[in-house]
Formats: structure tokens, C-alpha cells, sequence
């Protein structure tokens, strides 16, 4: 399972601005948050919350995923992550941490902010 900017409309629809990311996920494509949540969109002010289910089989998150989002949460990177695209996470307000026992294979100067 992919999470698209498609899926991020519909859950938001649905479920509302606290997202559960579902175990089953394997990758957030390029801009998927920020296209929707991300400076100069309709709702960037709108602060979102961002969290892997358990046993999470994310094994990458793109660039952009989630760049400039008002991400009211610490993310909890999983531990199955093994690639990062450039500034996935920039300007996020919580940032991001990795989960004990990640190896991120790719590895950019700028491909994420952690705090």
C-alpha cells in the first residue's frame, strides 16, 4: 500500500486531521502531506497529527512527504524505514525522530529535520 495525496484527501474526509498511518503501508509518495497541508495550500495552518500503527512495513518516505506541515506531534520514524527523500520533514514545527534500531540507507545533508 502506497500513501498518496489521494489517500491523505479521502482519510481527511473521513476520518479527519489525526493520521493513522496503517501497518500495511509501504511508502508516502513525493508531496503527499504538503501538497495538501504545506505552506501556501488552503489548510497550512491547520495542524495535523501523524502516527504509524504498530509493526509498521513503511520502508520509505519521499521527499517532500511533509515538508513545511504544521505537524502537531513528534513523528516516531518506524524502524523498517531504510530511505528518507530530501527534506521529507523540513520546517516542521515537532520534527521527527527515528525509531531504536533504524538504518537509514539513504542519507542527504537536508533530506530531514530532527530534532
Amino acid at each position: 500500500m502506497i500513501i498518496t495525496k489521494e489517500w491523505v484527501i479521502e482519510y481527511l474526509n473521513t476520518k479527519g486531521t489525526k493520521f493513522i498511518i496503517p501497518r500495511e503501508a509501504t511508502r508516502i509518495e513525493e508531496s503527499a502531506f504538503s501538497d495538501i497541508f504545506g505552506y501556501g495550500s488552503e489548510r497550512q495552518d491547520e495542524p495535523i497529527e501523524i502516527i504509524f500503527e504498530e509493526n509498521s512495513k513503511l520502508e520509505e518516505i519521499e521527499k517532500y512527504a511533509f515538508r513545511m506541515c504544521n505537524i502537531s506531534n513528534r513523528v516516531v520514524v518506524p524502524r523498517n524505514v531504510k530511505k528518507i527523500g530530501d527534506m521529507a520533514f523540513f520546517a516542521c514545527e515537532q520534527g521527527a525522530i527515528l525509531q531504536e534500531g533504524t538504518k537509514i540507507e539513504k542519507r542527504r545533508s537536508i533530506y530531514m529535520c530532527f530534532l
